[in-house]
């Protein structure tokens, strides 16, 4: 039999899902806003150091057959290192023909005998470039690249002889972003479980009045109308808790009077049936003389009449359920009920040698009634 899921562990998985996919999109927003941040903030930092040294090369630079001949490269290497260590970038030059001549990276080969892309070159030269990059085969991993060109005012005007190369690894971004997210599924744990101890806490208090109405409406199919639901706010719950409650006193009441109906009409029943049955008897063994035959089959007669009557009144049964009871009211004479009541006990009463007296001298008294 499959395990039915409660309305209790419904609401908890919605609301659970509901925090989870929140923290998600979240999480994702987080993720490309660092990314975004970080881009930006190196874009404006690598592009304030390629402006500088692109200035520092122009002044300190002469061109000669296509390429840049720097009057102190000694002295540019120590603005190149001091440049990259405090961004912590690789800052190096180009000239027009891609070629490597000058870096910041110095006591390693990674730009020997390398060349920058056409393509990158092209756009540096030009006006400006930046993006992601593996250089040609200067970087085995991806790189934020910013270029700048570099300007020499010669007799030919001004010219752009090369380029400046500013570019960091996007490992520092990767470890940006690990640490933030660290931080952030660190909160989101505690979050997570904060919510789910409160979601879990309102869950059980909504669903609960559910579970005892589902525990007492068990109860009713039963025919036990005494169980009741405690009512503990006035909110929509707390008033479906008291109807259902006024629903239970309903069903109580109108068990009650069921019960007491049947009651009544089978002693209603029984009553003319068991005086049939003893003057039948009486006729058909004699103890009834023939003289006396017609007196008590006139009273047989009559009870079966009423009886008759009775179950009528029976088939209006959902009026009674609905609070109408039905009097077939008339005008009768109480005397005679009364005289036709003893004479359908006549057995009885000789038995137990019951003396009646009164009876010739009482007078007939109508009333308005229903007579059975």
């Amino acid at each position: 039999m499959k395990k039915q899921k409660t309305v209790f562990k419904k609401y908890l998985s919605v609301f659970m899902l509901i925090v989870f996919f929140s923290f998600f999109i979240l999480g994702t927003m987080l993720w490309i806003f660092v990314s975004d941040y970080w881009k930006n903030e190196k874009k404006e930092l690598l592009t304030k150091n390629a402006t500088g040294i692109s200035h520092l090369i122009s002044e300190n630079s002469k061109h000669s057959e296509n390429s840049i001949y720097i009057v102190n490269s000694l002295l540019m290497q120590g603005f190149l290192n001091t440049f990259s260590s405090n961004i912590n970038a690789d800052i190096f030059i180009s000239d027009s023909k891609g070629n490597v001549i000058l870096h910041s990276d110095y006591t390693k080969n990674r730009y020997n005998n390398s060349k920058i892309p056409q393509d990158i070159l092209d756009n540096a030269m030009k006006r400006e470039y930046n993006g992601d990059s593996y250089l040609g085969e200067i970087y085995s991993s991806t790189h934020y690249v910013v270029a700048l060109p570099i300007f020499i005012n010669d007799e030919r005007g001004s010219q752009s002889i090369g380029a400046v190369f500013t570019a960091i690894d996007y490992n520092y971004l990767n470890s940006f972003r690990t640490d933030i997210l660290k931080m952030f599924f660190f909160a989101m744990l505690i979050t997570f479980f904060i919510a789910f101890v409160v979601i879990g806490f309102l869950s059980y208090n909504m669903t609960r009045p559910l579970k005892q109405m589902a525990t007492a409406a068990k109860c009713f199919g039963q025919g036990d109308f005494s169980k009741r639901v405690i009512v503990k706010s006035d909110d929509e719950l707390g008033q479906l808790a008291s109807e259902f409650n006024n629903m239970a006193n309903s069903l109580a009441s109108s068990e009650e009077i069921r019960r007491s109906f049947i009651a009544n009409v089978s002693h209603e029943l029984k009553t003319p049936m068991t005086t049939i049955s003893g003057f039948i008897d009486g006729i058909l063994d004699g103890t009834i003389k023939d003289k006396d035959k017609d007196i008590y089959l006139k009273v047989i007669s009559n009870e079966i009449k009423r009886l008759s009557r009775i179950v009528k009144s029976m088939l209006n049964l959902s009026r009674i359920d609905n609070g109408e009871i039905y009097l077939n009211k008339t005008s009768f004479d109480l005397l005679g009920i009364i005289i036709n009541v003893l004479m359908s006990f006549e057995q009885v009463i000789e038995q137990k040698n019951i003396k009646i007296t009164g009876l010739d001298s009482s007078k007939s008294t109508f009333i308005d009634g229903d007579p059975d």
